[in-house]
């Protein structure tokens, strides 16, 4: 008497001659048993090997890697070279409490009129849209700030394209440029603006 078992890999046939209906039917069982231990067995070598080669895989790429420590250089700088404002000492410069700096900022950024970064939690006020006092620099809020913002640049790019040199003024800066010369950087802002309403490639 035999019995053909099968397994994923191949049949195999077992030799049950002799055997009682009892023993046969153990015999099958034990072999059923050790056909799925061999699965198993398998299933674990893979996953122990899929394991071992996602580890030494790069799961962030070179490029992007170098890419976020740039990034993280060129908001360092910001914050170090350019400063900011934190509510507590916004609301110092104004005289007010800090509750009431926080409503003030709050509104102006619904209206994009002001943007805020934040840094580790904690919301900053880059200093190139206050006056000295903690007013709005309303010249470069309203000329430089709203229509950038309103056509979709995030805040930290924003900030940096405030404060660095830009082929679109000869290498002059924005922030600086919209007292001297406010046409010229009006119409470099409608560019800025048309850029990012069609970028290269769109």
């Amino acid at each position: 008497m035999t019995a053909q078992a099968h397994d994923s890999e191949q049949t195999i046939k077992l030799d049950l001659y002799g055997l009682t209906q009892a023993e046969a039917q153990d015999v099958i069982k034990a072999h059923a048993k050790h056909v799925q231990l061999r699965i198993q067995a398998r299933a674990e070598l893979r996953a122990t090997v899929d394991r071992a080669y996602v580890n030494d895989l790069p799961l962030v790429s070179e490029a992007t890697q170098k890419q976020a420590v740039r990034t993280a250089d060129a908001r360092v700088r910001l914050v170090e070279d350019e400063g900011a404002a934190t509510y507590k000492t916004l609301a110092e410069l104004r005289g007010t409490r800090e509750s009431g700096a926080r409503s003030w900022v709050n509104r102006l950024r619904r209206d994009n009129l002001l943007f805020t970064v934040e840094v580790k939690g904690k919301t900053l006020i880059p200093n190139v849209q206050l006056s000295a006092d903690g007013q709005l620099n309303e010249l470069v809020s309203e000329q430089l700030v709203q229509p950038v913002l309103a056509a979709g640049m995030e805040p930290w790019s924003l900030w940096s394209w405030l404060t660095s040199p830009t082929g679109l003024l000869s290498g002059e800066i924005p922030a600086d440029a919209i007292v001297t010369d406010r046409k010229r950087v009006i119409r470099a802002v409608e560019r800025q603006v048309a850029d990012l309403a069609f970028p290269v490639g769109a």
